[in-house]
């Protein structure tokens, strides 16, 4: 007996398949899943209509191994190959056989889907049968999944498919929460119609893939695989090799590195995205930015906030500088996420399409605040795909990269993960310093000598202007940051020593009056006994008793001219007083 009727014969295990995995007996008819008797089984042809070249073997809920292939034939290939014989249907890839095969049967001849055998982390090795054909890859909603989907879209357009990535999360599967595509139409009443419109969506916004050199390249450098490689004999250089390299090249010297992107980090109301406007209109000027030499040029800028913020900040610019004569500029406002290809190469075109109207060069992109441009956690995968995006762009383009961010809660360091820092040239912390100056000091440069500049905000109509009052390396800044401080705290622990004392010496007069005048002819001794341990120490006692009868509050009479004779304190009352009592 066969493993279909095998199947067939077992009620049980057909309910499994047609219960939870939604299949119908002609779907397991036709792809010719059976059981074995231990697992089920699911035969894996080889290309469009070849034979069987494996089995895959199920098992539901197993410890270890669900899912087995059999032995000596375990190759990472295409499975339901077949699906795509005889027409040009769109194919959707899914991460699984079962998901894969209850979306060729839900969506009934709009379109067919196939999977991998070797997960979502590996590109199934021969993809000629999806030469030229446009593919939507929907892959689980995971990291293991969205990184897979990249992989395999990379691999497919080099045999000239169209891939498109479908994020599930659109279509109502909630994030990171390993869900699929069965999920989609089992559990999150997915149908055929819904995932139609994201495909036809993904086609004309721009997001799914085109079949040009730009997306290519922007894959290669986006998706790093270095650790694929056996050896990297071909990346080793000789000493020869270094010093005939190329000296770093900057937009802006000590400051803006070509070939790195450029983070400017500060808390709100640093000032930071003023900073930014100011290198980019200096580059434009082709003048000195505080002292330091820029390379002229056209700059892009992609401003998350809102283009309306920069009118008074442009025309104050221009009238503080006497209207310079400037290289084309421009400013987007327009959504685009930085974490994936796609983006990237959009603003790849962009920057052409610019130079090509415009005539010039661009030599700086920027982006401000970076979290408008990426999507996922900031702390996470986020910010690592947002940061590969920003150095493919800026090493495709050959240009410097220019990005502002915000500081965590505490304002300690930059939001997010560490690959900001990591991954940038430089590192620039902007903030606020003593006489509302406004500081930047590289924590880091990659390629020199750290640096930093002391600027003074300058009110020029209805905004800011910025000028230079010193410029520093990053040692010398925090020496004089740190000198300020100091003074700061001395002077302000001056104050509050003097403003202690006050309160104390208050507070001494208070109780030292009080006695008094509820014990006439106290001895000084016992009268600053008695008001020790409520919060003044005995000397402050000592000295006030003194000063009070030298300012004539308190009237002492002593027992004889002998230094040490015993004294005796009596308030001293008010003349009108006095006169009222001898009458």
């Amino acid at each position: 007996m066969d493993w279909p009727d095998q199947l067939a014969l077992s009620p049980k295990r057909l309910v499994y398949l047609t219960d939870q995995r939604g299949l119908t007996l002609e779907t397991l008819h036709r792809f010719h899943i059976g059981h074995d008797g231990q697992r089920y089984t699911i035969p894996i042809q080889v290309g469009l209509s070849g034979g069987v070249r494996n089995v895959r073997r199920y098992l539901p809920g197993a410890p270890k191994y669900k899912m087995l292939n059999t032995p000596e034939h375990g190759t990472n290939m295409l499975a339901f190959g077949g699906t795509l014989s005889g027409n040009s249907l769109p194919v959707i890839v899914a991460e699984g056989e079962w998901d894969a095969l209850l979306t060729t049967q839900e969506m009934a001849g709009s379109a067919v889907a196939i999977t991998g055998t070797g997960g979502a982390s590996n590109v199934p090795r021969e993809l000629a049968p999806v030469a030229n054909r446009e593919l939507f890859i929907a892959y689980d909603c995971d990291d293991t999944g969205k990184s897979g989907a990249l992989k395999f879209a990379a691999a497919a357009r080099k045999v000239g498919a169209t891939a498109y990535i479908i994020d599930l999360t659109r279509l109502g599967l909630p994030a990171d929460s390993g869900e699929d595509l069965g999920d989609f139409f089992r559990k999150r009443g997915g149908t055929p119609a819904k995932l139609l419109a994201e495909m036809e969506r993904l086609r004309l916004s721009g997001e799914g893939a085109t079949k040009d050199d730009v997306l290519a390249a922007i894959e290669a450098l986006f998706m790093t695989e270095d650790d694929a490689r056996t050896t990297l004999i071909e990346d080793v250089r000789s000493d020869d090799d270094i010093l005939a390299m190329q000296p770093a090249r900057f937009v802006i010297d000590g400051w803006l590195p070509v070939g790195f992107f450029s983070d400017f980090f500060g808390e709100p109301g640093s000032r930071k995205t003023f900073a930014i406007l100011d290198m980019l209109r200096h580059i434009r000027a082709g003048k000195a930015w505080h002292g330091h030499e820029v390379v002229r040029g056209a700059t892009l800028l992609f401003e998350g906030e809102g283009l309306e913020q920069l009118q008074s900040r442009i025309v104050a610019w221009d009238e503080y500088h006497a209207n310079p004569e400037l290289s084309p500029g421009g400013s987007v406002s327009t959504p685009i996420d930085m974490t994936t290809p796609h983006g990237v190469a959009r603003v790849v075109r962009t920057v052409r399409d610019f130079e090509r109207q415009y005539g010039e060069r661009v030599v700086v992109v920027a982006f401000d605040p970076l979290v408008e441009y990426m999507n996922g956690e900031e702390n996470g995968e986020g910010m690592e795909l947002v940061t590969r995006g920003l150095r493919a762009l800026a090493r495709y383009l050959d240009i410097a990269v220019v990005v502002g961010a915000h500081t965590n809660a505490a304002g300690e360091r930059a939001r997010g993960g560490d690959q900001l820092r990591m991954r940038s040239g430089a590192h620039v912390r902007v903030e606020t310093l003593k006489g509302d100056r406004v500081g930047l000091v590289q924590e880091k440069q990659k390629n020199g000598q750290r640096l930093a500049l002391q600027l003074l905000p300058n009110t020029v109509g209805s905004s800011l202007v910025l000028s230079r009052l010193a410029s520093l390396t990053a040692g010398e800044y925090y020496a004089d940051k740190s000198n300020a401080d100091y003074q700061e705290r001395a002077t302000n622990k001056m104050q509050l020593s003097q403003t202690s004392a006050v309160v104390k010496h208050s507070q001494a007069d208070r109780m030292l009056l009080d006695h008094v005048r509820d014990n006439p002819g106290v001895g000084k001794g016992k009268l600053v006994n008695a008001c020790q341990g409520k919060g003044v120490g005995k000397p402050v006692l000592e000295s006030r008793v003194d000063a009070l009868e030298a300012d004539g509050v308190l009237r002492v009479e002593r027992e004889g001219a002998a230094r040490n004779a015993a004294s005796h304190y009596f308030l001293v009352q008010p003349a009108a007083a006095a006169s009222e009592e001898e009458s």
